[in-house]
């Protein structure tokens, strides 16, 4: 398997597994989620070694995101209720802040991660 088609084909499937969902009326969170979803069980299938650093990538950018919610609704206490479309969210919040945020964040750590690692043809050294 050349590195090469592995990253066209992750790459075509992140944008399909995105797009379709859109086009049938699923909100864009939601299809991220959905796209996120596809590209780490591709690097799975493709790079098996790459699992913790899914992990790992995900929990820092769930975090990092966490806080840097906590610190701007500090400042901002009510721009969620004001500029968020919040109509199409689950309705969970963890203090003030929408679960599909920091779900949003851990998936885009988890995908992007590794997949620079795939890109640049990184390897863990044991």
């Amino acid at each position: 398997k050349s590195r090469k088609k592995i990253i066209i084909a992750t790459i075509i499937l992140y944008v399909l597994a995105f797009l379709l969902p859109v086009f049938l009326g699923v909100p864009s969170i939601y299809s991220a989620f959905i796209s996120f979803f596809a590209v780490v069980t591709a690097l799975i299938i493709f790079r098996h070694d790459l699992w913790r650093d899914m992990l790992i990538s995900g929990i820092l950018l769930g975090v990092m995101t966490f806080v840097g919610f906590i610190f701007y609704l500090s400042i901002f206490p009510s721009i969620i209720q004001q500029f968020w479309d919040t109509n199409h969210l689950s309705g969970i919040y963890l203090i003030g802040i929408p679960i599909e945020e920091l779900l949003w964040s851990f998936g885009l750590g988890a995908a992007a991660g590794p997949a620079y690692e795939l890109v640049m043809g990184l390897k863990f050294e044991k």
